[in-house]
């Protein structure tokens, strides 16, 4: 019997493919882990952007996918209220599935406030130096950005944080 973090690590390395299949792997395996572990906030919040790039990519139904990641960073967020993937992945529901704005901007507050480890660990999965918030529709973008840089925290510098903090110079 496999524990609930290997499930957990084998659903991240498929998913992160972004092919249909390996999307559709990684869910089977986030819900494996979360049948063993049912308070596994990590296994949710993953399951949450699984089901964020098979609605986004059109390979689920919008609203039976955007339900489903909005549900599963819900839950995530009530297990762990400091869990930065679970703020990226709701935010992410509210931007591209409901286009609220303001909502989402509160999103990007919250999660840059949350501990650096949590914030570092979100932002390093989109890269070094890269904003955790892609460019997105309609000019809206520059305001959510503005709201994730007005909402700057401290890291320590070790930390390996991508998101803008106080006094350094991302």
């Amino acid at each position: 019997m496999q524990k609930p973090i290997a499930l957990y690590l084998q659903g991240r390395f498929v998913a992160d493919r972004i092919t249909r299949e390996d999307v559709a792997k990684g869910i089977g395996y986030f819900r494996d882990a979360l049948e063993l572990d049912p308070g596994y906030a990590l296994a949710w919040a993953e399951l949450s952007r699984a089901h964020l790039n098979e609605a986004g990519y059109s390979w689920a139904p919008l609203d039976e996918g955007f339900g489903k990641a909005r549900m599963a960073a819900e839950r995530a967020l009530e297990l762990e209220p400091d869990l930065a993937e679970a703020y990226v992945a709701l935010g992410l529901v509210q931007m591209n599935y409901d286009w609220d704005w303001q909502r989402a901007e509160r999103v990007v507050q919250a999660c840059a406030g949350v501990c650096s480890r949590e914030c570092g660990s979100a932002a390093r999965r989109r890269g070094p130096g890269r904003d955790p918030w892609p460019q997105r529709r309609g000019g809206r973008t520059g305001a959510t950005r503005r709201g994730a840089r007005s909402a700057q925290h401290e890291c320590p510098p070790e930390s390996g944080c991508a998101l803008p903090c106080r006094g350094s110079s991302r």
